[in-house]
């Protein structure tokens, strides 16, 4: 949005202009800031054009009538930079806060604290905000990337849209509260048989998963995953060279690699 093509007119120092240095000569500098011209930048330039050219015409104080041009572009650039900015703002603090709510939920699940009314209590947000970054981190494969809370944003907003009546909101957050509690609960179950491959072999693959997403309090990325698969190959060849091979074959082979 082109807020700022017409602000070098603000800037125009108004006290040294005079006969002997029209602003007509200093304006053409604002024209090439125009990258992508709109309506409201072509009304100030026409409006800065009749000014300049009553100024020249007859011979007004160029002051006062560029005063009164730069208070009026001064007025309609306030209004759309204020509106521009809260838009910013609002989606700035919703992907911050909703950032916030799905790390501290993964964090709380990784580590353990499977109360479910616990964690609806602990998390601070809106009732919609906590419920669904229950619900994602509970359901979501991968780590906390910009990818899945932008999802995460594009959710909230779709309901906050879609169920702006307070009586489908209350069903919907009944609905939405069940699933999440029953999407917690599987996780929750899912964590403990990992953990139960780890105290039976920690390097098992569900045990050594199981064992870096406990340290990292979230799932592990698709690379983490490969390089955990390479590394457990590597000790099931190591394993397998000391069952089946001598021992000082087997402490050369590990030297030479």
């Amino acid at each position: 949005m082109p807020i700022i093509l017409v602000l070098p007119i603000m800037g125009l120092d108004i006290g040294t202009i005079s006969s002997s240095n029209p602003i007509r000569r200093r304006t053409p500098a604002l024209l090439p800031i125009v990258t992508k011209p709109s309506l409201i930048t072509l009304f100030i330039g026409a409006v800065c054009d009749a000014k300049i050219s009553n100024i020249e015409q007859q011979g007004c104080c160029p002051a006062l009538e560029m005063t009164v041009v730069c208070k009026a572009c001064v007025s309609i650039i306030t209004v759309r930079r204020k509106k521009i900015n809260m838009e910013i703002l609002k989606s700035f603090f919703r992907y911050r806060k909703m950032k916030s709510l799905l790390t501290e939920a993964m964090q709380i699940l990784y580590s353990e604290q499977f109360s479910f009314d616990a964690i609806v209590n602990k998390l601070k947000g809106s009732r919609l905000q906590v419920l669904l970054a229950i619900n994602f981190a509970a359901c979501s494969e991968k780590p906390i990337t910009q990818i899945l809370v932008n999802q995460l944003v594009h959710h909230l907003q779709s309901i906050e849209q879609e169920f702006n009546d307070s009586k489908k909101m209350r069903h919907l957050l009944t609905a939405l509260e069940e699933s999440s509690e029953i999407q917690w609960l599987l996780k929750c179950n899912t964590i403990l048989e990992a953990k139960l491959a780890c105290a039976e072999d920690e390097y098992s693959y569900k045990g050594y998963i199981y064992k870096l997403e406990s340290i990292k309090k979230q799932p592990l990325s698709e690379e983490e995953i490969t390089e955990c698969q390479k590394l457990l190959k590597e000790l099931a060849k190591v394993e397998d060279n000391m069952t089946n091979r001598n021992p000082l074959k087997l402490l050369s082979l590990l030297l030479i690699n």
